[in-house]
């Protein structure tokens, strides 16, 4: 159970590290709720 939940952690530090990495290089971040489900649906 812990390596499941480390795991998770681990995802949304890289997501949110990327998110921020791609808005200093200047790129287009704002990603409304409609697109992230439909990348959650992909």
């Amino acid at each position: 159970m812990k390596y499941i939940i480390g795991t998770i952690v681990v995802l949304i530090i890289l997501s949110v590290g990327a998110y921020f990495l791609a808005d200093l290089w200047g790129y287009d971040t704002l990603i409304t709720s409609e697109e992230l489900k439909k990348e959650l649906l992909l």
